[in-house]
């Protein structure tokens, strides 16, 4: 599946080649974000497992286990996240024993970093 997210609009292409423009309602994105990528607080077995480059890019990955959704065993997740700008930028994942990957790219977004 890949999907891109464009302001309030979501396009998926399931594999096949078509993409599908779904809208999304106010709120929708954040929501599904908050299921992605969950409050650190909820992450167990956290840590940082080195240094790469992505895309030419310095990041830093970080292993770790999510909570269960819908009774279900999570599995190991990574994520790549941006040295320079704190970002997001890869995550990769095993559901139900396959794999996935999800990459992000960003315009005009700057991470909350204090």
């Amino acid at each position: 599946i890949q999907m891109i997210t464009l302001g309030d609009t979501l396009y998926m292409d399931q594999g096949a080649g078509q993409w599908t423009k779904l809208p999304l309602d106010p709120g929708m994105r954040q929501q599904m974000m908050q299921q992605t990528i969950p409050d650190a607080s909820a992450l167990a077995e956290c840590k940082a497992v080195g240094g790469e480059t992505l895309e030419g890019m310095a990041m830093t990955a970080y292993q770790y286990v999510p909570p269960s959704v819908a009774g279900e065993t999570p599995g190991v997740q990574k994520v790549w996240i941006g040295d320079a700008d704190g970002l997001p930028h890869r995550m990769t994942a095993e559901q139900e024993g396959h794999p996935m990957e999800m990459l992000m790219t960003y315009e005009g977004i700057t991470a909350p970093i204090e």
